[in-house]
């Protein structure tokens, strides 16, 4: 075979076709190269990713339709929930690997969700033409997975101006070996995928940049954010680096604001507030986040740890919970978010801790 052998479309489009028709790795091999050795395999694997790269096929994870009519009905709304549906395994005998599909199963339909909210925002023919649009995000491995597949659901009207768009980032919370899901980079990647401008949180604050980014932190039109567990990366963060230790009240946190099960703000104490201003720039303000959700400006994306989102032993007595049930349940009782983008197994988790008690039956 050609050793200078590179994917093109006319070879990708025909891999593509055979996979709708129910061909495997090996036949489709057969049927393009006359052969499934290791060489016409690799090509295979290869066409499909071109194919995927050139958008002749979009992945769409499935979704349980009846959990997220029930969830709708038990949440205060209108409240739109898409719950993807993961219980599957991808690899039955390798668990972390399988762990990582379902998580991202999960990311993948907020990246779908994403997109086509950022394509309403392009052909709204009410906006103003002059007036920049403004996608936030607040950083975070559940956001970083999101952007990854973001490319591949990207879909721009014609005619449309995407350089109108600009993506900020919400804080400046980063780690060294770690920058690749700060908000910042995040922030930068949307805009390259976009072709639009961003903002990212610097040291460095020239006043016409500082007063253009606090404008567009006042007038963001949609935000993506996770949010934190209470043993999560925040709160293990302020502890550790900021000398910081939160009220026992908190459940967890949504763009690095730690919330009760309520759903209120956990005021920090003493001179904690300040240090966290100064170290990780959080916006928006708790009022402004209310604001915003209030017109189904975020999209929240419920994900846990790869290793945590389907339960490693269902017969544990107590049943696991999954580790983002209590943020999660309390963002959505508060309403702090109305598009939530969720896995079966915290959909159940929520239905279940949220399951009307039954009324005794009378004494005969």
């Amino acid at each position: 075979m050609d050793e200078h052998w590179h994917p093109t479309d006319g070879p990708a489009f025909r891999a593509v076709e055979l996979v709708m028709e129910g061909n495997c790795a090996s036949q489709i091999a057969k049927a393009i190269y006359d052969s499934d050795n290791s060489t016409a395999l690799n090509r295979v694997k290869q066409l499909l990713k071109h194919a995927t790269k050139q958008r002749m096929v979009k992945i769409r994870p499935p979704v349980k339709e009846d959990l997220q009519i029930q969830l709708a009905e038990r949440f205060p709304g209108p409240s739109q929930f898409h719950v993807v549906n993961n219980d599957h395994h991808a690899y039955v005998q390798t668990p972390e690997p399988d762990e990582a599909f379902r998580s991202d199963a999960v990311c993948r339909k907020a990246a779908e969700v994403l997109a086509r909210r950022i394509h309403g925002l392009l052909m709204d023919e009410k906006r103003d033409p002059s007036a920049p649009i403004i996608v936030a995000n607040a950083g975070g491995l559940t956001v970083s997975r999101v952007v990854h597949f973001l490319d591949e659901q990207k879909h721009l009207p014609v005619l449309s101006e995407p350089s109108r768009i600009t993506f900020i980032s919400l804080n400046s919370a980063a780690m060294p070996a770690d920058y690749n899901r700060s908000a910042n980079v995040l922030a930068v990647r949307m805009a390259q995928i976009y072709g639009g401008d961003h903002m990212a949180l610097s040291l460095i604050w020239p006043v016409k940049e500082k007063k253009e980014y606090e404008h567009a932190v006042r007038h963001i039109d949609l935000l993506l954010c996770g949010a934190g567990a209470e043993d999560g990366l925040l709160f293990q963060w302020l502890e550790d680096y900021a000398n910081i230790t939160l009220p026992t009240g908190a459940v967890g946190d949504i763009c690095l604001i730690p919330i009760t099960a309520q759903g209120d703000p956990v005021p920090l104490e003493k001179q904690a507030p300040k240090r966290v201003r100064e170290v990780l720039n959080p916006h928006p303000t708790y009022p402004d986040l209310q604001t915003l959700a209030s017109r189904d400006g975020i999209i929240f994306v419920a994900v846990g740890s790869p290793l945590n989102e389907r339960r490693p032993d269902l017969t544990k007595q107590p049943p696991q919970k999954h580790p983002k049930l209590a943020v999660t349940r309390a963002i959505l009782e508060h309403t702090l978010a109305r598009t939530c983008i969720l896995g079966t197994t915290l959909a159940r988790d929520l239905l279940e801790a949220t399951k009307p008690s039954t009324p005794p039956s009378p004494k005969g």
